[in-house]
């Protein structure tokens, strides 16, 4: 099965085969599709970032939790009016001002900041996600080299898998399609296992230990 850009790769290798197209051009192609779409996330990505910031530097008064929705819509208005949320990084001066922002999640009155157990609440499971999508040599994905000889019938291909450090892409799908106590404890394990290696992510998002 080929991946998503391998498959475009071959897609437009036909078209230009079709259309009598040179084999630069449909290079060409190729790559401004790619930057195009790493622009897009690189959009999302720092639309998202300013969302959470803006959830977790804003600080309500008292009674703002019944009015939760309304307060962050209408700082969201007020912000944009100045702000592109998409490409403006909003909170940076104030980011490099502090030398650990964990302090301004912890701080946050939304819930009790309880990051263990099953009573941990979504501000806690919010820390630790970003903590996790953050750790090093902690998620890992498999790539599989095939070498490339002239095929024996009857012989099989020699795949040599070597293990390289997860893209956030398969990170956040690690985390949208996990338990989330599994999420949570096998981190935890990792965090106070010197011997855990971490966990090796597949392509849906299904997590194994690494040996």
């Amino acid at each position: 099965m080929l991946s998503r850009t391998e498959d475009l790769k071959c897609t437009l290798m036909k078209v230009g085969e079709m259309y009598g197209l040179p084999l630069e051009l449909m290079k060409q192609v190729y790559r401004i599709k790619i930057e195009s779409e790493e622009e897009d996330r690189g959009r999302e990505r720092i639309f998202q970032k300013n969302v959470i910031l803006m959830t977790i530097f804003g600080r309500p008064g008292d009674g703002w939790v019944e009015n939760l929705g309304r307060i962050w819509l209408n700082r969201y208005k007020r912000l944009t009016k100045e702000f592109n949320f998409e490409v403006d990084d909003i909170y940076k001066d104030r980011m490099n001002d502090i030398p650990e922002w964990s302090f301004w999640i912890n701080g946050s009155p939304q819930v009790a900041q309880r990051e263990y157990g099953p009573e941990m609440g979504n501000r806690g499971q919010l820390m630790k996600c970003i903590k996790i999508l953050g750790e090093e040599e902690y998620l890992w994905e498999a790539v599989h080299d095939v070498q490339h000889k002239p095929y024996i019938p009857g012989e099989p291909f020699i795949v040599n898998t070597r293990y390289i450090p997860c893209s956030l892409k398969k990170k956040i799908k690690y985390l949208n399609t996990s338990s989330w106590v599994e999420v949570g404890m096998d981190y935890d394990d990792f965090r106070t296992d010197a011997y855990n290696r971490g966990l090796l992510v597949d392509n849906w998002g299904d997590s194994y230990y690494l040996n």
